[in-house]
């Protein structure tokens, strides 16, 4: 294609699928010089320009929406071979596709939902590309005006990582109890300069409770998560194979983002995952850092997991769902809160549903957990 002009959208995923797809010459970004919309062409273009160098771009900024004056600017456009639908302005794509249909240039519009590109031209629609690539997290979060600075994916993909979730997920009512004596400062001494070890003072669990931290080393040691030996004090050293490894034994929720990491991979539909992702935003003159969970894309939309292994979970934290999803994709984003227990405060869940975050409760059955997730991506497309 060689010039097509684009809509202002505060998103601009469809924008990026259709220069993916169609690889326009010449992009005319369309966009309000004040109000609501303004400031949505920014984030595009530097990402245009740095992923799509080859591709001119440039913006026809708009101080009062008039048909009679777009019409002329269209028209006056050389090599103009359509006009791309995706807005969140919908007035300008309004006004902008009549002006459009009534100079004979044809519309297109990105199906994100069907992986298709429609094109719109007089009475007719024909679908000019299909199985269209979608865009992952990093083009996603590229678009949006930020930057990943560390993500948890591939240490996800280890596999004593994925023995040990497996085996916290298996066994919940023990890990329950485990969780907590794992908290117990008294018992568990973190050497502060060998990050990678922890030495457990033993007796001062009761009988039942080193029983069940037997159980549990046992295990680990047998799967070569970590190595053990009696100090100077006669208590019990416990060498993980790296401090990460450690971390993940005593940080609440890391486990539970691991299995819902690791459930998405078998859920048909997934384009792309990705684990423990911080991220960094220019606002203001100061940067920003965010972290959420798990996202995952299918059919090109985007899904925000928070992983909360406790009943604690409240309002504030469907808050902060909330504000990452908005930052990322807006009424786009699908907001998932992932927990093993219903909350301790009342009216939680129900708050839940009138901020549009889907609550999951981990209840200690990987098959029904997929099922779950399988339902719930089934039902988002459904309602579209």
């Amino acid at each position: 294609m060689r010039t097509v002009v684009y809509l202002e959208d505060r998103y601009n995923d469809e924008h990026i699928v259709f220069t993916k797809t169609m690889k326009p010459n010449h992009i005319v970004y369309l966009a309000t010089a004040t109000g609501l919309h303004a400031g949505y062409y920014e984030d595009f273009a530097d990402y245009i320009l740095t992923d799509y160098p080859k591709v001119n771009i440039e913006v026809k900024y708009i101080e009062k929406l008039n048909m009679v004056d777009l019409k002329v600017w269209m028209g006056d456009l050389a090599y103009l071979d359509g006009l791309h639908l995706a807005s969140t302005n919908g007035l300008l794509a309004h006004v902008a596709s009549r002006a459009a249909e009534s100079l004979g240039i044809p519309c297109y519009y990105t199906d994100l939902e069907k992986d298709q590109i429609l094109c719109l031209e007089g009475s007719g629609i024909q679908i000019v590309k299909e199985n269209i690539e979608g865009i992952d997290i990093t083009e996603i979060i590229d678009i949006a005006g930020g930057d990943i600075i560390r993500k948890t994916s591939m240490f996800n993909e280890d596999p004593l990582i994925r023995r040990a979730t497996d085996f916290i997920a298996e066994n919940q009512t023990r890990w329950k109890r485990l969780k907590r004596l794992l908290g117990l400062k008294e018992v568990f001494l973190h050497d502060e300069l060998d990050r990678a070890v922890v030495e457990a003072v033993l007796r001062r669990l009761d009988k039942s409770d080193y029983l069940l931290f037997k159980w549990m080393k046992t295990y680990l040691k047998d799967i070569g998560y970590l190595k053990t030996k009696r100090s100077k004090d006669d208590n019990l050293v416990l060498r993980f194979k790296s401090p990460e490894h450690k971390q993940f034994l005593f940080i609440s929720g890391s486990w539970l983002e691991s299995l819902t990491y690791k459930t998405l991979q078998l859920v048909e539909g997934i384009t792309d995952i990705e684990s423990g992702v911080s991220f960094a935003w220019d606002f203001d003159d100061e940067t920003i850092k965010n972290e959420i969970d798990v996202l995952a894309t299918y059919k090109s939309r985007l899904y925000c997991f928070s992983c909360k292994d406790s009943a604690s979970y409240d309002v504030n934290a469907l808050n902060e769902l909330s504000v990452y999803a908005q930052r990322l994709g807006g009424q786009n984003v699908t907001k998932v809160l992932v927990v093993t227990d219903l909350p301790r405060k009342e009216g939680v869940l129900e708050r839940a549903r009138e901020m549009d975050v889907e609550v999951l409760i981990y209840e200690g059955n990987p098959v029904a957990f997929r099922r779950q997730l399988e339902r719930l991506f089934s039902k988002n497309m459904k309602g579209i």
